[in-house]
């Protein structure tokens, strides 16, 4: 979305997932009303956002760039919450804390053994409950495994976003627009793995949940709480009305906070011959 007509659209894997603000168990807090005032725990890049600072946001060099973007899903996610109270975001206390997926300094990347979860965002539960116990903020934003496994440790949520479909999110596969031109043998053959994975999976329900355990470095529980119970049932990637329409929404977020500053026609950035001739195999 950041550079039109670079690249191509293969596929879309829409996934409604546990997220969250959690508290402490002892917390007063115990519906979204009780955030008025209280001290809230989000990265800075959600804080950009939220407070409409992005200042040289578009200079930056695409690393930074696409970690400002990842502070969205946090800043949707208090938004959303802070609507079940009938709160605004200045009815809260915004302090910046350093929120895994989102804060990967350059440097912790070169660092990392490998690029998995499991290398980059180690313990992820235990830092963000001790975090809470601190007393440094009253909430914090969790999603996925992670919000299994820190509720595990006695922490609950203030609302249960993964009920309300608006929270969904599209996991989006790109590819190089030349690729597709000068290439599309080798595309195709690409996506013909992706959706014989995605077909393997919905057998192998129980390998699937070993392989993100061990990628993510989580319990096997909390995959199934994080993504679902069969999630692995829906892993093939997808070019349809729904699953746009969810990329659609989007972009709206994106656009609306300035993260976009002019839309992407979805249908002209798809490439949807190759997911089609891949799913015909099967057929």
């Amino acid at each position: 979305m950041r550079a039109p007509g670079r690249t191509r659209l293969l596929g879309i894997t829409p996934l409604l997932g546990r997220q969250g603000f959690f508290v402490r168990d002892d917390s007063p807090i115990t519906a979204a009303a009780d955030l008025a005032g209280r001290r809230i725990g989000v990265s800075a890049s959600a804080i950009r956002i939220l407070r409409g600072q992005l200042g040289d946001y578009l200079e930056l060099d695409p690393w930074r760039q696409t970690l400002v973007a990842l502070g969205s899903w946090e800043a949707r996610a208090l938004l959303h919450t802070l609507e079940h109270g009938e709160l605004g975001v200045d009815d809260v206390e915004l302090v910046p804390i350093s929120s895994p997926g989102v804060d990967v300094p350059a440097e912790q990347l070169e660092e990392s053994a490998t690029v998995k979860g499991a290398d980059l965002f180690p313990d992820v539960a235990r830092g963000q409950a001790a975090v809470l116990a601190s007393g440094d903020v009253d909430a914090l934003y969790s999603w996925l495994p992670w919000a299994g496994e820190l509720q595990a440790t006695g922490a609950r949520p203030v609302v249960d976003l993964g009920l309300d479909e608006r929270n969904a999110y599209a996991s989006v596969w790109t590819v190089s627009s030349g690729l597709v031109r000068q290439r599309p043998g080798l595309v195709q053959r690409l996506v013909d793995a992706a959706v014989d994975a995605g077909l393997w999976a919905r057998d192998h329900s129980d390998a699937v949940t070993s392989l993100h355990a061990a990628n993510l470095g989580v319990s096997t529980g909390a995959v199934g709480q994080g993504f679902g119970a069969d999630f692995q049932q829906r892993l093939v990637p997808r070019l349809d009305h729904d699953a746009l329409a969810l990329l659609e929404r989007t972009q709206q977020f994106l656009l609306t906070n300035n993260l976009l500053h002019e839309p992407v026609a979805l249908d002209q950035w798809a490439a949807p011959e190759f997911l089609n001739n891949s799913l015909n195999r099967h057929r």
